[in-house]
């Protein structure tokens, strides 16, 4: 649930916010690497919280390249602030029409990143610990 928390909050950031949001984004992987191995050096972890760790970021992963719903998600909820919005500019001036400029989402490429260097290869790690293989 953490994870899944801090991915939504460096993603809202992201948004609006690119520098913002790529420190909330390697903030979040820096505490997903140092939880993941503090659990994974310590002999006393569970092989059950190595699985749940192997499921949740394999699902964390999946849902960070899964872009095609996140942008549903961002312009349902685009549509609705710039409806009100466009609706303000229009009952005060036609002249500020052009504040009202759609937001520029940089998800994409940051999405794989975030995949393929933290998702992944923890939930790859986690699963090699739970099989007793590391």
């Amino acid at each position: 649930m953490g994870v899944f928390i801090s991915y939504v909050v460096a993603k809202g950031i992201l948004i609006s916010n690119l520098p913002g949001g790529l420190i909330a984004e390697g903030i979040k992987a820096a505490f997903q690497w140092t939880f993941f191995l503090i659990d994974f050096f310590r002999e006393a972890s569970g092989s059950s919280k190595m699985l749940a760790a192997a499921i949740a970021n394999f699902i964390m992963g999946f849902i960070a390249l899964a872009t095609n719903v996140g942008a549903m998600f961002v312009k349902a909820l685009y549509n609705v602030i710039m409806g009100a919005t466009m609706a303000t500019l229009m009952m005060t001036t036609s002249k500020m029409i052009g504040l009202a400029v759609p937001f520029r989402i940089f998800r994409t490429a940051v999405d794989y990143v975030e995949s393929f260097l933290v998702d992944f290869p923890i939930a790859i790690l986690a699963l090699l610990r739970y099989l007793d293989v590391v």
